[in-house]
């Protein structure tokens, strides 16, 4: 048997289809502006790639910001909750776990087997979040993954004032002007994303073992500076985008089995 679990977020939507044996299968697509469009593409391009259809598929769970625009029956459940989840799913001895989504940033604390126990939510202009190195790296002309190999060298770090994604643009535009390197940009911007991320995991007394996940995870200066501000030994899973569809499909085979236990 299959259950689905659906994470429509703000970039990004994942498909992840979990069978009984614990096999994942996944894909991934650009939300787009369409949430409706980018669930069914990402459904069927799961479908195909596990050899199945959706008449074998038991439940759909959905999280997320379009998860509202699933046009089919489906169970919602909350994001953190599917995170917790689906972070567990992988790595059963986790305590503590970084998302650096697509607009917002969290770290979570969480017990055996996925609850949630404490966490906290970035809450200013984007500033903790992948959206922050997004604009960066339009603004350095560098796609995402050339900005990714642009290595993290002990060395000079600008310093920037703000912590708003929509600010950061004037900031870097000024360090541009005088005269600093996109390496130093980066650094700096990092760093600010690291202290933000390490305040935040300061208040969920985060501890070992520690994942990072979300968009931001694919951004190894980045995960290394998180490092070293939380001085954790940090994971990161094989696709660090899909934790959410993952917990959310976890989530929907317990409810199977739950009701077939009634």
């Amino acid at each position: 048997m299959y259950y689905a679990g659906i994470d429509a977020g703000s970039v990004f939507t994942k498909v992840a289809i979990l069978d009984d044996e614990g096999t994942v299968t996944y894909a991934i697509r650009p939300s787009g502006r369409n949430y409706q469009d980018s669930i069914r593409s990402a459904l069927n391009d799961a479908l195909t790639r596990r050899q199945t259809s959706i008449n074998d598929i038991r439940i759909f769970v959905t999280t997320g910001y379009g998860a509202s625009a699933a046009n089919f029956p489906n169970k919602y459940m909350s994001d953190i909750t599917c995170m917790a989840k689906g972070v567990s799913f992988l790595f059963p001895n986790a305590k503590t776990f970084v998302e650096v989504g697509g607009q917002v940033s969290k770290v979570v604390r969480i017990a055996h087997g996925g609850g949630v126990i404490k966490f906290v939510s970035g809450d200013r202009c984007a500033g903790g979040s992948g959206r922050f190195l997004q604009v960066v790296s339009m603004i350095l002309n560098l796609s995402f993954e050339e900005m990714c190999r642009l290595s993290l060298e002990p060395g000079k770090r600008i310093k920037f004032s703000t912590s708003c994604a929509v600010f950061a643009e004037t900031e870097v535009i000024s360090r541009i002007a005088e005269g600093a390197t996109p390496e130093e940009i980066l650094a700096g911007i990092r760093e600010s994303i690291a202290n933000r991320i390490t305040n935040m995991a300061n208040r969920v007394n985060a501890e070992e073992d520690c994942v990072v996940c979300g968009g931001g995870a694919k951004d190894i200066g980045l995960v290394k500076m998180v490092e070293e501000k939380l001085g954790l030994n940090l994971f990161v899973p094989f696709e660090p985008l899909i934790c959410g569809a993952i917990g959310a499909a976890a989530i929907g085979k317990e409810i199977c089995l739950e009701s077939e236990e009634e």
